[in-house]
C-alpha cells in the first residue's frame, strides 16, 4: 500500500559497503582513509577512493532525524555498487558516532537483517535487487547530479504539492563517481546548485522542501 501513499522516496545510490577482515574473525568497514593497504591488493586506486562509509552514515542521520521521516512521509533504501539493495526501516535509530555505525553496519552485512529488540520489526533488510518491486508504477523517479539540468528545487517541488503517488529521489552516496549518471529509466536528472554538494546536504535539501511543500511544520 506504501506505493500508493504520498511520499517521499530516497534511493542511496551506489553506496561502497565491504567488509574487511583486519585480524583474526574481526571486521571493519572498508574505509579508504584506513584501509588502503589493504584494499590495493584487489581494487584500483580510483575505485578505493570511493570507499567511504562515513558518508552513508552522514545520509543517514540527515534523512532518518528529519521531521518528514518522522511524520511517515519518507522511504529510504539503499543500492550499493554492486547491486545490492537495502530496506531502510523509517524506525531505525542511527548511531551518531561513526563506530557505533560501522559496529551496526559489520553486524548487518554479517547476519543479512537488523530486528528490533521488543518487536518482530525488521530496521534493515536484504531485498531482492529489483527496483520494479519497491518503486510505484507511475511515481516520478528523478536523479541528483552534478551534471543534471540545473533547477530551482523550491519552484521544482511546486509539481508535487497535490501527488498521491511517492516520488523517488536516487541521490550518490559517493564521494568522487557520479553513479547516477549511469541509471536508466530516471524520468528527469537535476542539479539543484551550482556548487557540487555533498550527499548529505542534497538529502537535507530534499526533506526540507517537501516538508515546506506539505506543510509538516
Amino acid at each position: 500500500e506504501y506505493k500508493k501513499e504520498k511520499r517521499v522516496i530516497i534511493i542511496l545510490e551506489g553506496a561502497h559497503l565491504q567488509l574487511i577482515e583486519t585480524k583474526r574473525y574481526i571486521y571493519e568497514l572498508a574505509n579508504s582513509m584506513k584501509h588502503k593497504h589493504l584494499l590495493r591488493d584487489r581494487k584500483k586506486d580510483e575505485e578505493i577512493r570511493n570507499y567511504r562509509p562515513d558518508i552513508l552514515h552522514q545520509c543517514l542521520i540527515h534523512l532518518l532525524e528529519s521531521a518528514l521521516n518522522k511524520y511517515g512521509l519518507l522511504q529510504v533504501y539503499i543500492k550499493t555498487h554492486d547491486n545490492q539493495l537495502f530496506f531502510v526501516s523509517s524506525n531505525l535509530k542511527i548511531p551518531k558516532t561513526y563506530d557505533q555505525f560501522e559496529s551496526l553496519m559489520v553486524t548487518f552485512l554479517r547476519k543479512y537483517k537488523i530486528k528490533a529488540n521488543e518487536k518482530n520489526l525488521c530496521l534493515l533488510k536484504f531485498l531482492k535487487n529489483d527496483y520494479n518491486a519497491i518503486l510505484p508504477i507511475n511515481g516520478k523517479k528523478i536523479g541528483l547530479s552534478v551534471k543534471g539540468r540545473k533547477v530551482h528545487l523550491p519552484d521544482y517541488v511546486q509539481n508535487f504539492q497535490n501527488e498521491n503517488t511517492p516520488v523517488t529521489f536516487f541521490i550518490g552516496a559517493v564521494a568522487y563517481s557520479n553513479p547516477i549518471m549511469k541509471l536508466e529509466n530516471l524520468d528527469d536528472n537535476i542539479s539543484i546548485s551550482e556548487f557540487s554538494l555533498s550527499a548529505a546536504t542534497c538529502c537535507s535539501t530534499i526533506c526540507s522542501e517537501f516538508e515546506n511543500l506539505w506543510g509538516v511544520f
